[in-house]
């Protein structure tokens, strides 16, 4: 792509990826690492062992055990700073049909993931992106890019204790990611800290919606194990979920934008309040984003990667 092979004429920005590790987080995540032009620096769980076992098995499976993972907060704002951690807005995010365990493992394909080196390994205390996250960034020249696929409670808390990171960043998040709805204080903290922001919002994303005939076209061209492994897992969603009607393609679509800019064929610039009511966010993506979605998972490896 033109914008691809423009931005990889000068430095490569760097993007840490702060995840949920849900099910288009991990589509995400792997699309993006067929990027050329991009260098995924870190991810940053916000949740529980389970996710970040699968993420160690994802950059295992895409043979990408250069890339680390630091915990991040697994905490909204409002429950650390009151002293009460009761959850009370992951509590009302809708489980999976079939339980939080065929959610936690992505639907029961993480069993494909191959078990990584034993150097890869979640434990109590486990490495957290507090310090490591300002160090990277402070030892990086070029730009830095920060991908949201979740709640935005983690960069909160960096903003709190680096206010200075606040210039380093430009941060593109997925509004159908639930990021402002499980952390509304966090949500409102990053979007008054004067970070630069693009939003990808549902108007943009719905236009991206499953149906089998596109999975079915998807799995017929699906060569490499990328490819096939969203496409099962896209039609392990559908079959599976009584709200499949509205399964977007949200997270992929708000990494590939980051990656190439010129996905975006139409956007606007506003003033945000959290807790919206009225007027929408308006972004409009190429139309043609099934087919970059999956010609990018059928591409094989190419470059080195370190």
């Amino acid at each position: 792509m033109a914008q691809e092979e423009s931005v990889a004429a000068g430095p490569k920005p760097k993007v840490f990826i702060f995840t949920d590790a849900n099910t288009d987080d991990v589509q995400a995540i792997k699309l993006l690492l067929k990027y050329s032009n991009v260098e995924v620096a870190a991810l940053i769980p916000d949740c529980a062992a389970s996710a970040t076992w699968n993420l160690f098995g994802l950059l295992h499976f895409m043979d990408r055990d250069d890339i680390p993972i630091w915990a991040g907060q697994a905490y909204a704002s409002a429950e650390i700073d009151s002293g009460d951690y009761g959850c009370r807005y992951a509590k009302t995010v809708p489980l999976f049909p079939k339980g939080k365990i065929w959610a936690d493992t992505i639907l029961g394909l993480n069993r494909r993931y191959p078990h990584p080196p034993e150097n890869r390994n979640y434990y109590p205390n486990y490495t957290t992106v507090f310090t490591n996250l300002p160090q990277a960034v402070a030892a990086t020249d070029g730009p830095v890019y920060f991908l949201s696929l979740g709640a935005f409670s983690t960069i909160d808390f960096l903003y709190r204790q680096n206010p200075w990171l606040v210039q380093r960043w430009i941060a593109s998040s997925s509004w159908a990611a639930l990021s402002s709805y499980t952390d509304p204080e966090a949500a409102r903290a990053v979007f008054t800290s004067g970070t630069p922001i693009t939003l990808v919002p549902l108007d943009a994303t719905n236009a991206f919606q499953l149906s089998w005939d596109w999975l079915n076209s998807f799995g017929a061209i699906a060569r490499t194990k990328e490819a096939r492994f969203c496409h099962d897992l896209l039609a392990l969603i559908k079959n599976n979920s009584a709200s499949t009607s509205m399964y977007s393609l949200w997270d992929p679509l708000t990494a590939a934008i980051l990656a190439d800019p010129s996905l975006i064929v139409e956007q606007v610039t506003l003033n945000l309040t959290v807790a919206i009511t009225g007027d929408q966010v308006v972004l409009e993506a190429d139309p043609n984003f099934f087919s970059v979605f999956v010609n990018k998972l059928n591409q094989r490896p190419h470059f080195p990667h370190y």
